[in-house]
């Protein structure tokens, strides 16, 4: 389960530093959520918020369009970075029960 992930360290690096435009060179650690995410057969849900400002929201959608099934996505209308939770409600909920019931034998 991905929640309001980003795709790599180094795709937020110029978001979270645009003025220091080399960034990416110096970095030791990828953060690579994609490549990973990529590598993994079980089921997916990835969920982010339309509104997120710390983490864009295309970001959670390449993690989502870029996996393997089986997947699932929610996009939770007006919440932000840390209150998919509580802007989803029944959504939300019903989606994390879903998918726990589908992937836990």
């Amino acid at each position: 389960m991905l929640e309001s992930a980003f795709t790599s360290a180094r795709d937020m690096a110029p978001r979270v530093a645009p003025w220091l435009p080399f960034a990416t060179r110096f970095m030791r650690s990828r953060f690579d959520t994609l490549g990973a995410a990529r590598a993994v057969t079980v089921p997916k849900l990835v969920i982010h918020g339309a509104d997120d400002p710390v983490t864009p929201f295309e970001m959670g959608e390449t993690l989502y369009e870029q996996v393997s099934e089986p997947k699932r996505f929610l996009a939770v209308p007006g919440a932000q970075h840390t209150d998919t939770w509580l802007r989803g409600d029944r959504d939300y909920l019903e989606s994390v029960r879903e998918f726990i019931d589908r992937s836990v034998p």
